[in-house]
Formats: structure tokens, C-alpha cells, sequence
């Protein structure tokens, strides 16, 4: 797995979780690379502080889709 770009590592991101009042709890964060079109979700805690990268996982596109108009009926 390929880390996300230093200056995101060292940002939170979108939290994803919360690790509550649990002191070696872990929160997870998203981390969106718009350019390289990839996702990261970056998993910080517990007691040592371990930081683990997942991804990069594709980013989707979505398209907008088009509602055909609203048409009537008299009744």
C-alpha cells in the first residue's frame, strides 16, 4: 500500500470515527487526493500511537444523471 502525499499524512482529514472516552481508542480518517484520484483512510491510536494507511483505494466518479421532467395529467 502507497501512503497518501506527506502534507495529508500530517493533516486529520475527514474523521470518519471517534474514539469516544476510550484511552487507547482509534479514530479513522479520510483523506481524498482529488489529483491522483485515490482515497486513504489514515487509522491513528491506541496506546503505542500507531498510524495505519489504507489505500489508495479509487476514487469514484460520478456523473450527474439527468430526471426526466415531471409531467402532468389532468384529472
Amino acid at each position: 500500500m502507497a501512503s497518501p502525499p506527506a502534507d495529508m499524512l500530517h493533516t486529520l482529514g475527514t474523521p470518519l470515527s471517534d474514539m469516544g472516552h476510550v484511552a487507547d481508542g482509534y479514530q479513522q480518517f479520510l483523506h481524498v487526493d482529488t489529483q491522483a484520484r485515490a482515497v486513504y483512510v489514515v487509522e491513528q491510536g491506541g496506546f503505542a500511537g500507531t498510524t495505519k494507511v489504507f489505500g489508495p483505494l479509487p476514487l469514484p466518479r460520478c456523473t450527474p444523471t439527468t430526471l426526466p421532467a415531471a409531467t402532468t395529467t389532468p384529472r
